[in-house]
């Protein structure tokens, strides 16, 4: 984040696409456990889960003075997710 602050214009526009899961949801709780088996079994890292919550505490933690706001723009859950019903 930090050297992205050096390269964006002001005004400029962040995009995070990212897989994130809820803390509190049985799909966070099982994808915590089944990220590492497929990395065994297939070769492939998956990396780690990463919760929603944690996600925009480290932009918290990585901007505290940036003027900038954080915008949750479009959220587009899976098909098969849990929690793909409306809040």
């Amino acid at each position: 984040m930090q050297h992205t602050k050096t390269i964006v214009k002001p005004g400029g526009i962040v995009v995070f696409a990212q897989t994130m899961e809820q803390k509190n949801s049985i799909m966070g709780f099982l994808a915590r456990f089944t990220k590492p088996v497929l990395t065994f079994v297939l070769r492939i890292d998956f990396g780690k889960v990463t919760y929603e919550s944690d996600f925009y505490d480290l932009l918290k933690v990585c901007l505290p003075n940036a003027s900038f706001s954080l915008a949750l723009l479009l959220v587009l859950p899976l098909r098969a997710s849990v929690h793909s019903f409306p809040r």
